[in-house]
């Protein structure tokens, strides 16, 4: 009698035993699933920081301070969805088609924008990235006749390749800057002008 009662008490101790482990081994696995996803809203929110700086320092550098004091002043609203839009892997490009994007907002101007771009070193620097989509867009939103513009940006081994489109006239003489940009690099650089669409081809 004595014999099976501890029998009872040792299995009901070895259940125990084996509930609390298996509780221990899901509160470690859920703890870890936690760090997991904050560390991933840490990476987004560092992502997002560079992002954010770097469009800062290319407005000063083109010497528009007060776009720079704009764009500061809606810093904090854009932190708190973490990454207001992740367009691509490329954290220079990211920021530029950020800071675009809210210029066409701005302008009422839709941005349809498929963009794949790893985050290697490509040939023109930060600055020159900056003027070249720069030069696009503002002859895109002025010209556009739809509101919108089509973007397709990638990457291919450090090689960038930019098409954009829009309902409208694409006059060469305003894309000075960036032709003299994809020259430097040995690039090629298309303007078309078909069936009232313009589409500008660069491959730098």
């Amino acid at each position: 009698m004595i014999a099976a009662l501890f029998l009872i008490i040792a299995g009901v101790l070895i259940i125990q035993n084996i509930k609390l482990k298996k509780e221990n081994e899901a509160l470690e696995i859920r703890n870890i699933l936690a760090e997991c996803e904050n560390n991933k809203r840490l990476r987004k929110l560092r992502h997002d920081v560079i992002n954010q700086n770097f469009t800062v320092d290319m407005l000063l550098q083109k010497g528009d301070s007060k776009a720079a004091r704009d764009f500061l002043s809606g810093r904090e609203s854009r932190l708190e969805g973490i990454i207001p839009k992740n367009f691509c892997a490329n954290y220079i490009i990211n920021s530029i088609l950020l800071f675009e994007n809210n210029k066409c907002e701005e302008n009422k101007v839709t941005l349809n924008c498929k963009a794949n771009v790893a985050n290697d070193d490509l040939k023109p620097s930060g600055e020159e990235l900056c003027i070249i989509f720069d030069t696009l867009f503002n002859l895109a939103i002025k010209n556009t006749k739809d509101n919108s513009i089509d973007l397709i940006c990638k990457s291919v081994n450090s090689t960038l390749f930019i098409n954009l489109a829009f309902y409208g006239k694409s006059e060469k003489s305003k894309l000075k800057k960036a032709v003299a940009i994809v020259n430097k690099y040995n690039g090629k650089i298309e303007i078309n002008n078909n069936d009232s669409e313009a589409k500008i081809k660069i491959f730098i």
